[in-house]
């Protein structure tokens, strides 16, 4: 699916518009008979059809290419309002730059911002409507709490097992009469 029409500060060309979706081309493939296409359009049309929708020539996925380099710098140069527009973002960029726009915006409910309440904890816009620093830091060391716990179990089980190993290498023979006894007291408590 293309760009929407309205996102533009100017008046669209029709050559720059998708002829499935009639919207501003989106990563922009031609076919061998040179008809512009977005890349999601004419690849959901190609996996029902095996013809251009406009000539009905017939065409693979194997047949695209991407648009000509003119194509694409005519796009790139489009100016285009925010995807976060409708959130409050005024900024109008040229398309090529939309990505990275989007990406660092403001209004971008994904965009990780620092707490500015003292904890410096990195978090969405989202989270950070809802976030109470001494919550969340101590939520935080209860996690970290715990994982201390199951390291030092996990270190623990491993210091046993190497004593166990060097045992083994050292006297074979003992660890064996080990072994009986403590089977022998593990099968009388049951």
């Amino acid at each position: 699916m293309g760009y929407d029409c309205s996102r533009f500060t100017d008046e669209i060309s029709e050559e720059l518009l998708c002829s499935i979706c009639s919207e501003v081309l989106e990563e922009a493939l031609t076919t061998d008979c040179e008809h512009l296409f977005c890349r999601q359009c004419i690849t959901e049309w190609l996996s029902v059809n095996r013809t251009c929708p406009i000539d009905r020539l017939y065409i693979t996925a194997r047949n695209l290419k991407a648009a000509p380099r003119v194509v694409r710098n005519l796009l790139g140069k489009l100016d285009i309002r925010c995807d976060f527009a409708p959130d409050g973002c005024q900024t109008v960029v040229a398309l090529e730059a939309l990505e990275k726009h989007v990406n660092d915006c403001y209004y971008n409910p994904k965009k990780r911002l620092c707490c500015q309440k003292g904890c410096d904890k990195w978090m969405t816009r989202e989270e950070l409507k809802t976030h109470n620093c001494w919550n969340d830091i101590r939520k935080d060391m209860l996690r970290q709490e715990r994982e201390i716990v199951d390291l030092k179990r996990w270190r623990n089980a491993l210091f046993f097992a190497i004593a166990l190993l060097l045992l083994y290498i050292l006297c074979p023979t003992l660890l064996f009469s080990f072994y009986f006894e403590n089977l022998f007291i593990f099968e009388s408590n049951k």
